[in-house]
C-alpha cells in the first residue's frame, strides 16, 4: 500500500479478514487509515481529536466490531508540547465511524509511558505493553480497570500475542496461564 502523505509514519498494522481491510496507525498524524482491498483509504479517528497523541498499536476485534488502539504522547507528533508526555491511553474505537467509545488513561509518571503493542484474546480480554515502563496491562472484558503486571524480566516490552488457541490470561500472583 502507498500513502499519499509521506508524513503519515505508519506504526501498527492489523488486517480484518472479514472485510479484507487493513488498519494502519500513524505516529505523526494521530489517526488510523482503513485501507480497502482496492487501495481506497478512509481516515478513522480524526487527527484533531482532543488529547490524542501518536497512535501506535492497533488490533481488530472482529467479534465486537471494534478497533483497539494504543496512544502515547511522544515528540514525533508535530503538535506535541511538553505536557503531552503525560498522555498514554488504551482506546476502543468503533470501526464504522471512528468514534472513541471508551478510553483508559494511565496516570502520569516521572518517565513517560509508551503504550505500544496489543493482543485481543477470544474472550475479549485486551493485553497492552508499555515499552518505557516495564509493565504489561490487562483489560478484562466487561470491566473498567486496567491493572498492570510487573516481572523482574520485563524490560522495554515489545510485541504481545495470545497463547495458542486464542487464550491469554495472566495471574498476578503466579504469572501463569489461567
Amino acid at each position: 500500500m502507498t500513502f499519499a502523505d509521506c508524513t503519515f509514519w505508519p506504526e501498527g498494522v492489523d488486517f480484518d479478514s472479514r472485510t479484507r481491510r487493513f488498519y494502519v496507525t500513524s505516529v505523526r498524524i494521530g489517526t488510523i487509515a482503513e485501507v480497502g482491498a482496492d487501495g481506497s483509504m478512509r481516515s478513522i479517528v480524526p487527527s484533531d481529536t482532543k488529547r490524542i497523541g501518536a497512535l501506535l498499536g492497533v488490533r481488530v476485534d472482529p467479534k465486537r466490531n471494534d478497533l483497539w488502539v494504543t496512544m502515547s504522547g511522544i515528540p514525533q507528533r508535530p503538535t506535541y508540547v511538553a505536557v503531552d508526555s503525560s498522555l498514554a491511553a488504551l482506546l476502543r474505537v468503533r470501526i464504522s465511524d471512528g468514534v472513541v467509545e471508551a478510553r483508559w488513561d494511565l496516570p502520569p509518571v516521572a518517565v513517560r509511558h509508551v503504550l505500544g503493542d496489543i493482543a485481543v484474546v477470544s474472550n475479549g480480554d485486551v493485553y497492552v505493553t508499555d515499552s518505557a515502563q516495564p509493565f504489561l496491562y490487562r483489560l478484562r472484558s466487561g470491566t473498567g480497570s486496567l491493572p498492570r503486571y510487573a516481572h523482574p524480566l520485563f524490560n522495554s516490552l515489545q510485541g504481545v500475542a495470545p497463547a495458542p488457541g486464542g487464550r491469554g490470561c495472566m495471574s498476578p500472583t503466579t504469572r501463569t496461564d489461567c
